[in-house]
């Protein structure tokens, strides 16, 4: 039952566009995926199935990969609050689309 879960998450739009934020940072630092995999300490093979939704990320090592990224402690709480926020729209966009069965 796990493993549908996480096999669900990575399918996940909100997933999908945080690892494409994290993939814009990643080059707009002019990193390859190798060069980044030897900053945040794992194996570009790792990062490749990270970026291709292979293999899902959980808070820690985003954080983790954030610093690789020499983001400051702001612009990490900067890049959660975008996907917290993302997560707010979904919801808020669920329930609209809810209200309005209902109302149906």
């Amino acid at each position: 039952m796990v493993t549908k879960t996480t096999t669900k998450s990575i399918f996940d739009e909100r997933y999908s566009l945080m690892i494409e934020r994290l993939v814009k940072l990643r080059k707009e630092k002019g990193l390859s995926q190798r060069d980044f995999a030897k900053l945040a300490g794992v194996s570009n093979c790792c990062v490749a199935r990270i970026e291709t939704r292979e293999r899902r990320v959980d808070v820690i090592e985003l954080i983790s990969y954030l610093r690789a990224l020499s983001l400051t402690d702001k612009e990490i709480v900067d890049f959660m609050a975008v996907l917290i926020n993302q997560h707010w729209y979904f919801n808020d966009y669920k329930n609209v689309v809810n209200v309005q069965a209902v109302a149906m």
